[in-house]
């Protein structure tokens, strides 16, 4: 079966994203690293679980070199990458001091975000992020599949 790939940062579609949780030399630390990205889920959670598998046969074998070592999947949804984005940029801003209508005129507030009047007159508001309202998360347990 051909599997059909997609450019995980493509934010104008839904994609099935495959992750690998390892040791960067470069970086000299753990993290995230793109496996592959998928634009059906069936396809996604094919190549997740026989990446599992060939980690669960490594281990048993012995061959492992990582003993933390492990996989993940997240569903990325159109315009994801931007309303990041979007909310890095007024996150950022509201920590400099800039103010809500400075900012308003040139990006729009993200939908995910919460203004916080200040206390006393003259103080300078801040923006805050709403608690995660139940959106998907990044899966951490690798028995678990990753795209429900």
């Amino acid at each position: 079966m051909d599997m059909a790939a997609v450019d995980p940062d493509d934010d104008d579609i839904r994609r099935y994203v495959v992750l690998r949780n390892a040791y960067d030399p470069d970086r000299r630390q753990r993290r995230w690293i793109v496996v592959a990205a998928f634009n059906r889920r069936r396809e996604g959670r094919s190549l997740y679980r026989s990446l599992i598998r060939d980690l669960e046969h490594r281990h048993a074998a012995g061959e492992v070199a990582d003993p933390y070592e492990r996989y993940s999947g997240e569903i990325r949804h159109p315009g994801d990458r931007r309303r990041r984005e979007n909310t890095r940029v007024w996150r950022d801003a509201s920590r400099r001091g800039v103010t809500f209508q400075e900012l308003s005129e040139q990006v729009a507030p993200p939908e995910d975000m919460v203004f916080l009047q200040p206390r006393r007159r003259g103080g300078v508001g801040r923006f805050i992020q709403k608690p995660n309202r139940g959106r998907r998360h990044r899966l951490r347990d690798r028995l678990r599949p990753p795209f429900p």
